[in-house]
């Protein structure tokens, strides 16, 4: 199991581009990338949006947390595809669990689209971003992690953190 925390010269500035929330992530759809070998994080945002695409080296789920180097705490989107059909969840970290989140977070999805497809599992979502990126911060705080089975409480298989730099 790989863990570690990891700081990028790379920023995440405001764009205009929104990409498209489809469970398909092209190239140039997302401004900032991070490759750790078995997933897969991107990052794009706007004046008020913000756009997360995670691809995970998994037939399981995978996840992305926000405001938190920890899962503790973390405020968490997480998702599968079983029997061709998304699952997909926001969550708070509590301790070394999740469980559900309350309204405020779950209201700021947006959209959010996954595809399993050749060994991999994407979860793309769009969020408000005032919620998570105020008008001086310098940095957002990320958790990642992915699990090998199609069930929201199966202990990951992978996990990390680290901090997106923002311009």
């Amino acid at each position: 199991m790989f863990v570690g925390v990891f700081s990028f010269a790379q920023s995440l500035g405001v764009d205009a581009d929104k990409p498209l929330v489809d469970g398909v992530i092209d190239a140039k759809e997302y401004g900032y990338t991070k490759d750790f070998g078995r997933l897969t994080l991107h990052f794009r945002r706007t004046s008020d949006t913000l756009f997360i695409g995670v691809v995970g080296k998994t037939a399981g789920w995978v996840a992305v947390g926000l405001d938190s180097l920890r899962m503790d705490s973390a405020l968490i989107f997480m998702g599968f595809v079983k029997d061709e059909e998304a699952q997909f969840k926001s969550q708070v970290g509590s301790g070394h669990t999740h469980k559900d989140s309350d309204a405020e977070i779950a209201g700021s999805v947006l959209s959010s689209a996954m595809k399993e497809e050749g060994g991999n599992t994407v979860l793309e979502v769009e969020l408000k971003s005032a919620p998570y990126i105020s008008k001086d911060q310098k940095e957002l705080q990320v958790i990642y992690a992915m699990g090998a089975a199609d069930v929201f409480t199966q202990q990951h298989t992978m996990r990390g953190s680290m901090k997106v730099p923002l311009s």
